[in-house]
């Protein structure tokens, strides 16, 4: 049996095409490759350009090993990966540790734009869930003390 689309069909279809190659002209169109071949943006309006693949500090944090997370952020940084995201709660503070000893080697901090924050609005949400007021103690370090840890 042959399945014939009506020309309603085939309009929708071929509508539904060229509106995504428009739209991945135009992402492709704001962002330019590195020298590693992956593309960058400029990210929001600082100006700066990164990588459009983030390396997430969450991650970084979960591997068994110290040695083998520093390995992984140097080989990202090597490949071209230059946008880090981290936060101070991650893993207890250990993302933000082993990524501070990670970038300061060899100059790759200067490498890399690095993103941190603090997650006190979920642990606010949280608390207002069970009732319970937040502890100065769970409010995390000041910002110095992050800042410290990621070796800024």
């Amino acid at each position: 049996m042959e399945d014939k689309k009506t020309r309603r069909e085939f309009i929708q279809a071929s509508t539904a095409v060229a509106g995504s190659m428009a739209f991945s002209s135009a992402i492709l169109g704001q962002s330019s490759g590195s020298s590693t071949g992956i593309p960058t943006r400029i990210l929001g309006r600082t100006g700066v350009p990164v990588s459009m693949i983030c390396l997430g500090g969450w991650h970084i944090g979960a591997v068994q090993e110290k040695a083998e997370s520093i390995r992984i952020m140097h080989a990202a940084s090597d490949e071209g990966i230059t946008f880090f995201d981290n936060a101070w709660d991650y893993h207890n503070g250990k993302s933000e540790e082993w990524m501070g000893e990670a970038l300061a080697m060899d100059g790759k901090r200067a490498k890399v734009f690095l993103m941190t924050k603090k997650l006190r609005a979920r642990l606010c949400r949280l608390h207002a869930e069970s009732g319970r007021e937040l502890a100065p103690s769970e409010d995390g370090p000041p910002r110095s003390v992050a800042v410290s840890r990621d070796g800024v």
